[in-house]
């Protein structure tokens, strides 16, 4: 296997505007620009390629021909820079620039500000492999603090208002239908826990309201029921049952939506309401 590396060094001296180094590149692949100096101000350049530029008789671009277009070099200190002009240069950069030229003929470094002396330019044209840089990196992204969620893509525990889970506690039921609000804006429901100490099934009726609800007049969106003696444990993973008004809910002794039978004191402990 050949690996042999074919490389062509081409230099020149530039002190004015408009003059030029142009270097054949049709059978290169990359090149190294470099530029060194012992006096300068003011000096800057422009990389440019052509493909329809002609030659003269000695095989060199004949100074007038091509459309010439800018390409970007890459700083080879400085991977994330990428530049088709140098900016003005008074003194020899620590750095040189990378160009990724295949399948152009001709690459052109052309003077395009000059205030005084002069600068040697070398161009290495190759066709070694060289890593380039595909893109800039983006800056960096500040994000402001807040409750908002980007996006309000599931898999995160939270209300479409954001916010961390909270739970509603209630430690023994009152003789009633303990009619209560969670939350008073849109959440999502995560987690019931509670133990029935009645000798019969009791129904926990779940609401999409954000006031208290009218028992037996408003319809529930989830009819949970409480086993006799038993704790009762019910997860509704990462997704959550979701209430775009409100979450309030109420215990009644029967399943009916209209319902209004009353539950004894005691008769629910433990019972917490995870939301958010």
């Amino acid at each position: 296997m050949d690996l042999t590396v074919c490389s062509k060094r081409t230099t020149a001296v530039l002190s004015a505007v408009g003059q030029s180094l142009t270097v054949n590149v049709s059978d290169s692949s990359s090149a190294i620009v470099e530029m060194t100096t012992s006096a300068l101000s003011g000096h800057n350049v422009t990389f440019e390629v052509s493909n329809d530029a002609k030659e003269d008789a000695s095989g060199s671009w004949d100074g007038v021909s091509g459309s010439w277009r800018v390409i970007l070099g890459q700083r080879t200190n400085a991977p994330s820079t990428l530049e088709s002009v140098t900016g003005a240069l008074s003194a020899t950069p620590i750095y040189s620039w990378m160009l990724s030229v295949g399948g152009f003929k001709y690459l052109r470094i052309r003077v395009t500000a000059h205030t005084s002396g002069s600068a040697n330019w070398l161009v290495t044209a190759t066709d070694a492999a060289m890593t380039f840089n595909s893109a800039v990196p983006p800056s960096a992204v500040t994000l402001n603090t807040g409750t908002s969620v980007i996006g309000d893509v599931g898999g995160v525990t939270r209300s479409t208002a954001g916010g961390f889970v909270t739970a509603l506690r209630l430690a023994s039921s009152a003789a009633s239908t303990n009619a209560t609000v969670a939350k008073s804006s849109a959440g999502r429901l995560y987690k019931v826990q509670a133990f029935n100490n009645a000798a019969n099934p009791l129904f926990l009726k779940i609401y999409n309201k954000a006031t208290t609800p009218t028992v037996g007049t408003d319809t529930p969106i989830a009819t949970l029921a409480l086993p006799s003696k038993v704790t009762y444990d019910l997860d509704f993973d990462l997704i959550g049952l979701y209430c775009s008004l409100g979450i309030s809910c109420a215990i009644t002794a029967n399943a009916a939506d209209n319902d209004t039978t009353a539950i004894a004191d005691g008769n629910v402990v433990g019972l917490n309401i995870w939301y958010a």
